[in-house]
C-alpha cells in the first residue's frame, strides 16, 4: 500500500478535509497517507511515505506518543508534532487500530490545536504553560515569591468576586496576579532573600521587576492585558507608585485589585527580613490608604473578604510560623 486510494479503510482513507495517515505500530513505518497529511507536515506525499511516525513527533513528546502506541485502548489526546521545517505543531490526535489482512495498523487523524481551539482557549493554554514554567524557575530561586504570587492570585480572585466582576474578568485578574512578580527572575536571589534592610542600590534593582515582567510577557497574546497588570501592580492611584507614577483612572481596574491583594498578602506573611504582621496591621494599611494610595472600592471589597470568618489563602505562606487564627490568612 502506498496511498489511501483503493485502501480497505473506507471513508477515513478517502477523507480530504483532514490530515490522516496509517502506520505499523511495530516498525513505526508510515504505510498510507493522504495528501492533506503531506500538506499538514510539509512533505511531498512520496517523502512522507518513507518516514517513520517517530519522525513526526517532537523528541520531548515521544514518551507520550510511544505510550499511546502501546496502549490497547488509546483515548484521543493532545501532543506536539514537528513540521518538515522543524517548527512545532501542537496537535490533537485521534487514533484507532484496525486489522487489515491480519495485520494490525494504527490509523491517525491529526488536527492543529491552534486552529481547533478558540483564540481565547489557546491563549489560556499558553498562559498556563508560561505560569508553570515561570513558577518552576521562581520556586527554585525564591520560594517566598512563588508562594506569594499564588496567594495574591487567590485573594485577588476573592476581591474580584466581591466586587461583582464577571467570571471572565475574575479569570483575568487571577491570571495577572499569578505572574505579577515574574520580573523578579531578573533580580539576584541573594537580594530577594536578604534577611535585612536593603540599601538604595538594591532597592532600585528590586523596583525594576514590574518593567522586566512586562517586557517578558509583552508580545504574547492573551485574552486580558496581563502585561499591563504586571507593569502597574506597584502603581498607586495618587501617583506615588512605580515605575510610571500613574494616577487615578490611568491604572487598570485589574491592577488596582492586584495592588491591594499584593500589599495585604505581603504584610500578613512571613518574609526573610521580618516576621509576619498581624492581619490587623494589613487591614489598617488598606483603610489608611483608601482613596489615596488604593482604590476605595477595592479596599472595601478586600476588607469584606479579609474579615470573613475562617478566611484562608491557598497555599500556606512559605516559611510562615504558626500564628493565631485572627491573623492567619
Amino acid at each position: 500500500m502506498s496511498t489511501f486510494e483503493g485502501s480497505l479503510l473506507g471513508a477515513f482513507a478517502n477523507a480530504e478535509s483532514f490530515a490522516a495517515y496509517v502506520f505499523d505500530p511495530e516498525s513505526l513505518a508510515i504505510v498510507e497517507a493522504n495528501p492533506a497529511a503531506a500538506a499538514f507536515y510539509g512533505y511531498p506525499l512520496e517523502q512522507l511515505l518513507t518516514l517513520s511516525v517517530d519522525q513526526l513527533v517532537a523528541t520531548s513528546a515521544w514518551d507520550v506518543a510511544h505510550r499511546a502506541i502501546e496502549a490497547v485502548d488509546d483515548p484521543d489526546r493532545d501532543n506536539l508534532h514537528v513540521h518538515a521545517d522543524g517548527s512545532p505543531i501542537p496537535v490533537w490526535v485521534h487514533a484507532f487500530n484496525v486489522t487489515v489482512d491480519g495485520r494490525v495498523l494504527r490509523c491517525i487523524h491529526v488536527e492543529d490545536l491552534t486552529k481547533l481551539m478558540s483564540a481565547r482557549v489557546y491563549a489560556e493554554q499558553q498562559l498556563r504553560t508560561i505560569v508553570q514554567t515561570v513558577g518552576s524557575v521562581v520556586r527554585r530561586r525564591d520560594p517566598y515569591t512563588d508562594r506569594h504570587q499564588m496567594r495574591v492570585a487567590d485573594l485577588a480572585g476573592l476581591i474580584a468576586r466581591e466586587l461583582g466582576l464577571s467570571t471572565d474578568e475574575e479569570a483575568g485578574v487571577v491570571t495577572g496576579a499569578m505572574i505579577h512578580d515574574i520580573g523578579k527572575i531578573g533580580v539576584p536571589s541573594e537580594i530577594l532573600t536578604y534577611p535585612g534592610i536593603l540599601g538604595s542600590t538594591e532597592m532600585a534593582l528590586v523596583r525594576t521587576h514590574p518593567q522586566v515582567g512586562h517586557d517578558l510577557i509583552t508580545g504574547t497574546e492573551f485574552p486580558w492585558p496581563v502585561d499591563e497588570m504586571i507593569l502597574q501592580h506597584h502603581e498607586r492611584i495618587d501617583g506615588s507608585g512605580y515605575p510610571n507614577q500613574l494616577k487615578g483612572d490611568a491604572m487598570l481596574p485589574e491592577a488596582r485589585i492586584i495592588a491591594v491583594a499584593d500589599v495585604a498578602e505581603a504584610m500578613a506573611s512571613h518574609r526573610p527580613y521580618r516576621p509576619a504582621h498581624p492581619l490587623a496591621v494589613a487591614l489598617h494599611e488598606l483603610e489608611q490608604g483608601a482613596d489615596t494610595r488604593y482604590d476605595p472600592e477595592v479596599v472595601d471589597a478586600a476588607l469584606a473578604v479579609l474579615t470573613r470568618p475562617g478566611i484562608r489563602l491557598r497555599p500556606p505562606a512559605y516559611g510562615h510560623p504558626h500564628v493565631d487564627e485572627a491573623r492567619d490568612i
